[in-house]
């Protein structure tokens, strides 16, 4: 049996949307900055091409996922009440690489993995 401080519960503080949107954005922006591009580099020395495709498709997900945090931190922010983040919203997310997009038909194909825009999928 581990001792009493390998199975303590450490309490989560509670904070504040802007802080959370705040914290997913800095979590974004370091799978961007540096977790898939090191990622994409040792796929790359072993020539792994599927790796390469997943992990450049990641990353390109990732973009879209902090620009859309970017922008609800920013709407928040200035106090933006009448704005997307107040509201109930669909969100289109592909169920092969997790590119998202804001509008129902904004692509035939998902231009990250070329998946069939049909087989979205709807996330409110």
């Amino acid at each position: 049996m581990g001792s009493r401080s390998e199975c303590e519960i450490h309490p989560v503080e509670p904070k504040s949307t802007l802080e959370n949107l705040k914290a997913a954005l800095n979590g974004e922006q370091y799978e961007i900055d540096t977790m898939y591009p090191g990622f994409l580099a040792e796929a790359t020395e072993r020539k792994n091409t599927a790796a390469i495709r997943t992990f450049h498709g990641a990353l390109e997900a990732e973009k879209t996922h902090a620009r859309l945090y970017s922008e609800a931190i920013a709407l928040l922010a200035a106090g933006k009440k009448d704005s997307w983040i107040m509201e109930a919203r669909d969100f289109y997310v592909c169920p092969v690489c997790g590119y998202t997009s804001e509008t129902e038909e904004e692509h035939e194909r998902c231009p990250v993995c070329n998946c069939p825009w049909e087989k979205f999928e709807i996330i409110r």
